[in-house]
């Protein structure tokens, strides 16, 4: 309705003016009103209603110098046809755009996915090893005579706790994708880092690995207490592969913690095949790995759970080989009652 007003106001206007008086030109704002609301051919057709008008009225004007009235009768068709042409265009353009950002969109969330995929897949894993290995265990333990019904029960334990040990993992997972903050509470930081040795512990002894704290009390980080496991247990599995594929006799990887200004600090340092420049540089990145059978999540999952604590991870070569890694949490001074 206000389209054919303007229409209307416009025509009425330039054929009572006289010829020196370009008001057809006026019909461009009717045409980039149209834009906002039309389709594209309905755009075609009002620039083609907007000139048929624009003929009529100097057809019908009896004002004016009719030489004058040819030069501004061409001016306006020319404006219509312009401004039709470019905000036509305008509009493909923006229509471009708007596909575009609606991939990227697409590409960003099935990127999202694939990386989402990926870390439950190499996290998940661990505790679906473990659960294989206390199985076969469990199996043993039944098979012999008598059958040692008691090993057999804390095979069956060990099951039970992987099972939601995975679980949890994989409700980690989709909380850190959807961007959502650690439930953070305050935790005993040593507490931790010897439950999560005591898991690895059948690891440790089944490849002959010496494990050396060091230890500092009173360290009471504001940290996800199973992610800060999750982030210890792939990093004594990343320390405890090294070693495995190292050159090195001296199996033995250090754990100390320590308190370092208002942080408090984990150091995990073996004594496997150490790291190059290019390791160094590209670990943290997702879906690089130097493992042959690794899918490169495991330290980008690291970092991202760190950084949500608002602490800081690194990892340099160890001295006089293997790899030390490191990451530090905000301290509280005391811990919660």
């Amino acid at each position: 309705m206000a389209l054919a007003g303007l229409l209307v106001a416009v025509f009425i206007v330039d054929t009572i003016t006289s010829y020196e008086i370009a008001a057809a030109v006026f019909y461009v704002a009717a045409i980039l009103l149209a834009v906002q609301v039309l389709s594209r051919r309905g755009v075609v057709r009002l620039a083609i209603v907007c000139i048929s008008l624009t003929l009529i009225s100097f057809t019908l004007s009896r004002f004016g110098e009719h030489g004058a009235g040819i030069v501004n009768l061409a001016i306006s068709v020319s404006a219509i046809a312009i401004t039709t042409f470019l905000a036509l265009r305008i509009v493909a353009a923006e229509t471009a755009i708007h596909e575009a950002r609606a991939q990227l969109g697409r590409l960003t969330r099935l990127t999202s996915f694939g990386a989402l995929t990926g870390s439950i897949a190499h996290e998940v894993n661990q505790p679906l090893a473990a659960i294989v290995a206390s199985g076969n265990a469990g199996l043993r333990w039944l098979g012999q005579t008598p059958p040692r019904l008691d090993k057999a029960q804390a095979a069956l334990s060990r099951i039970v706790a992987d099972g939601n040990r995975a679980s949890t993992i994989v409700g980690n997972l989709r909380r850190l994708a959807r961007g959502e903050p650690p439930q953070k509470v305050a935790v005993d930081l040593n507490a931790v880092l010897r439950d999560t040795l005591s898991l690895a512990r059948q690891e440790f002894d089944r490849r002959d690995i010496e494990v050396r704290l060091d230890l500092t009390d009173g360290l009471y980080p504001l940290a996800d207490k199973t992610q800060l496991q999750q982030v210890l247990g792939n990093l004594l599995l990343n320390a405890i592969e090294a070693i495995k594929d190292g050159q090195s006799d001296h199996r033995l990887i250090k754990l100390s913690s320590e308190r370092i200004g208002d942080d408090a600090v984990v150091t995990i340092a073996d004594c496997g095949r150490g790291l190059s420049t290019l390791d160094q540089e590209k670990l943290f990145g997702a879906f690089w790995t130097t493992k042959e059978t690794g899918i490169g999540m495991g330290l980008t999952i690291c970092r991202s759970i760190i950084e949500a604590h608002g602490g800081f991870i690194s990892l340099d070569p160890n001295q006089p080989s293997g790899a030390r890694v490191r990451f530090g949490l905000p301290l509280l001074e005391v811990p919660a009652a």
